[in-house]
């Protein structure tokens, strides 16, 4: 499931990168595409964690990440 998701996260992109300015209504649909699959992304990966944990297996791994981009999504996500 995750490969999937990470080929449609990448040609989407791609989509964004080819229409440099799109009509404002288009890039609105565009962005919202990009946050749901980058959020659908993220509850697959935890699912799979949940699933390491509950075998025994789950190692813990410290990341750094960027709050406004978390933001970022969840503003995309309720954006009228």
């Amino acid at each position: 499931m995750r490969t999937p998701l990470a080929t449609a996260i990448f040609f989407l992109s791609q989509v964004i990168l080819i229409l440099a300015s799109p009509p404002p209504q288009v890039s609105r649909y565009l962005k919202l595409m990009m946050s749901q699959m980058t959020f659908m992304q993220s509850f697959v990966e935890d699912l799979l964690d949940y699933r390491q944990i509950k075998d025994g297996v789950f190692t813990l791994n410290y990341a750094q990440f960027d709050p406004n981009e978390v933001i970022e999504l969840v503003r995309n996500i309720f954006e009228p």
